[in-house]
């Protein structure tokens, strides 16, 4: 018995000169982000490494002082000193090596998820920008 559905699908997709394959419905094919369009961003999650680089997402600024050119960033993984990180402030990437950082105004080498961290950075940033480590 012929399913009407995949009868539409199936002219549909001969209008638009394509053809289905076993893995992907045209449906799926409609809501794929389309790659080659301007301003394509690959979605970040916890932990993804991003196609262009190999930037994985560690936390957020919290906050941002700008006297004191400090971050306060919440983790969502490790960092230590000398890991490289950057911040999409708005669209413009801050890159920095972490040359020092502080929880609680004491100084530590090291951080995990769930810490909130100070550290001192190059340009401002504001809270909400999403800090990546740059795995090397």
């Amino acid at each position: 018995m012929i399913d009407i559905d995949d009868m539409i699908l199936d002219q549909e997709e001969h209008e638009l000169g394509r053809s289905r394959t076993n893995t992907t419905s045209v449906l799926d094919e409609m809501l794929m982000p389309d790659e080659e369009a301007e301003g394509y961003t690959p979605p970040v999650t916890k932990g993804h490494v991003t196609h262009e680089q190999n930037k994985i997402l560690i936390g957020k600024v919290e906050r941002f002082f700008g006297k004191l050119n400090v971050a306060a960033i919440e983790l969502v993984g490790d960092l230590k000193i000398g890991d490289t990180i950057e911040i999409d402030a708005g669209g413009k990437m801050v890159r920095m090596k972490i040359s020092g950082m502080q929880i609680n105004k004491k100084d530590v080498k090291s951080a995990s998820n769930g810490d909130s961290i100070g550290i001192k950075v190059a340009k401002p940033v504001a809270a909400g920008n999403e800090v990546y480590i740059i795995d090397q």
